[in-house]
């Protein structure tokens, strides 16, 4: 690893292709059942997908790590074409305010609902992709333990399986369970945990990133902010701060995204630009923050952290009116991972709650510093009241964290840490796209496909 970003590789092996002379078809056919039978021409000899088995030896290192980046990359932000996909920050910002649906597909207007059932089939695809991101980054770590235990290549698959344990804890009810494949072939079950054991598992993983002699100081920092938000979630606020204090502000961890093959394109250019499923909402369900009126009016970007415009046609749905995200605006565009930006923030919070209103602005100013054209926070914008620094708080973690998958994990911490009601946060009301009333859903479902698993009957409770 010799920057900050992800390459999303698109597969571990690349295989020749080799092409028969041109002959008749029955020269073929007689040619082949002199050679071997039916049998022996049906079986395969050279499979082209890598076994857990043929990935066991430290050559195969650099294939085991391209592949949990690319698992990362597809579960992350998503893919393209036949492989659509919007990724965590696609379903969890449906969830929430910060993405609205201009789609017809019935499993997405259920997310947007916030009514989703076991069996929805979009919830239920992006849950693998997170378990597939989570199961390889794990593999890779063995293997990285075993034959190359001091490898940059070490830190970063456990920072990667750190992370994803976080959107797991952030984004699902509580009761995910993790299951292992071995590499005889076997599956190993595992028990459903609490969110809270979800994230000491995080940090178990972000610890051991540190330890590792050969951690870059990118994967060092991905470890800090892993480290202080998990914190955050357990509402351990100065030790998240620890935590971060030594991330630089201009710190960037970039998932990369490619052209070159649907799998490597980015989730969000493809949903918002190109399909037209997905659109920016502006005080949805009446709780929701004013990204339109924020982001934009007409052509002009009012705040550049929320760069957003109304194309004046309509979505997929031919009712939604398609306003697009312009952060992403090609296929190949890269996705904010972890920054120093999120560190300040981290360091505001804690500042909020040991009541240091000198701090808490200068954090918040901090990470409006790394936004070209974004001015200061002045000195009298900050509320005298808790509960007004709190608003502006998750406001500012709302624009400057925008389109990260960090949205729904902060509108249930307002509920569970702050004590605002589900319906103070949340879009609530009735849902502007079909006057029908939003549903009660805090999070997304672990889904019915799990119940494969024997120790798995159902999330253990739903609450924020």
């Amino acid at each position: 690893m010799k920057n900050t970003t992800i390459r999303a590789l698109d597969g571990w092996l690349r295989r020749a292709r080799y092409t028969l002379p041109v002959a008749s078809g029955a020269a073929l056919i007689a040619l082949f059942a002199s050679a071997c039978g039916v049998s022996d021409i049906l079986a395969v000899q050279d499979p082209d997908v890598a076994t857990q088995q043929s990935t066991n030896n430290a050559a195969a290192l650099p294939a085991v790590l391209a592949g949990a980046i690319g698992d990362f990359h597809a579960a992350y932000g998503g893919t393209g074409g036949n492989n659509e996909s919007s990724g965590q920050i696609g379903y969890s910002g449906l969830l929430t305010d910060e993405i609205r649906s201009s789609d017809t597909f019935p499993t997405r207007e259920e997310i947007d609902a916030r009514s989703i059932q076991l069996t929805n089939a979009s919830n239920e695809s992006t849950f693998i992709d997170l378990s597939r991101s989570r199961a390889s980054a794990d593999r890779a770590a063995l293997r990285f333990e075993t034959f190359a235990p001091n490898d940059e290549g070490l830190a970063h698959v456990l920072d990667l399986g750190g992370l994803t344990r976080i959107m797991f804890a952030e984004n699902y009810c509580s009761g995910v369970p993790f299951s292992t494949a071995e590499d005889n072939g076997t599956l190993d079950y595992g028990d459903p945990e609490t969110t809270d054991q979800i994230l000491s598992d995080a940090l178990a993983k972000f610890d051991s990133a540190t330890h590792v002699s050969g951690a870059s100081s990118a994967d060092l920092n991905i470890a800090a902010i892993g480290t202080g938000r998990a914190l955050l979630d357990q509402g351990q606020f100065a030790q998240a701060a620890a935590a971060v204090a030594s991330v630089p502000d201009n710190f960037m961890f970039l998932d990369e995204s490619s052209a070159n093959t649907t799998a490597q394109q980015n989730g969000l250019f493809e949903f918002f630009q190109i399909v037209k499923r997905l659109s920016i909402p502006n005080k949805e369900g009446g709780n929701g923050l004013p990204y339109i009126t924020d982001g934009s009016v007409d052509s002009t970007i009012k705040d550049p952290r929320i760069p957003v415009k109304d194309k004046g046609i309509h979505g997929f749905d031919k009712q939604t009116e398609a306003v697009w995200q312009l952060r992403d605006t090609t296929r190949d565009a890269p996705l904010p991972v972890a920054s120093g930006i999120e560190a300040r923030l981290i360091e505001a919070e804690a500042a909020l709650q040991a009541g240091d209103a000198t701090t808490f602005l200068a954090k918040l100013n901090a990470a409006r510093a790394q936004f070209p054209g974004l001015a200061a926070l002045p000195s009298d914008s900050v509320p005298a009241d808790l509960n007004g620094r709190t608003l502006l708080l998750f406001r500012e973690r709302a624009y400057d964290l925008w389109l990260t998958s960090h949205r729904l994990g902060d509108l249930r911490r307002m509920v569970r840490q702050y004590g605002f009601g589900t319906e103070q946060v949340f879009p609530t009301g009735s849902r502007a796209k079909t006057g029908k009333a939003y549903g009660p859903d805090v999070n997304l479902p672990v889904p019915q496909v799990e119940t494969n698993n024997p120790k798995f009957t159902g999330c253990l409770n739903r609450d924020a």
